[in-house]
């Protein structure tokens, strides 16, 4: 069971759901987007707040933590807000 599942989350890595972005194609445009803040917030005294989904916020934190894609299920992230 556990060697299924961990074969589903690689082989999803380079699948798109439909009509939306693979995990490859979501990073790629995430690490877009940092490089276009970062090179327009280049002083060291801004504060630059990123907020976002958990997909995409997994995302960037692959790029910020210089972690590979295999790493993006390994991000553990808890709600800030729940409107339960």
């Amino acid at each position: 069971m556990a060697r299924t599942l961990c074969r589903v989350a690689y082989d999803a890595s380079s699948r798109a759901i439909p009509e939306g972005d693979s995990l490859q194609d979501l990073v790629a445009r995430t690490a877009n987007a940092l490089r276009f803040v970062l090179e327009r917030h280049t002083s060291k005294t801004e504060t630059v707040v990123f907020v976002g989904h958990d997909s995409v916020n997994r995302a960037l934190l692959l790029q910020l933590l210089d972690q590979s894609l295999s790493a993006y299920w390994r991000i553990a992230q808890r709600r800030a807000l729940s409107t339960k």
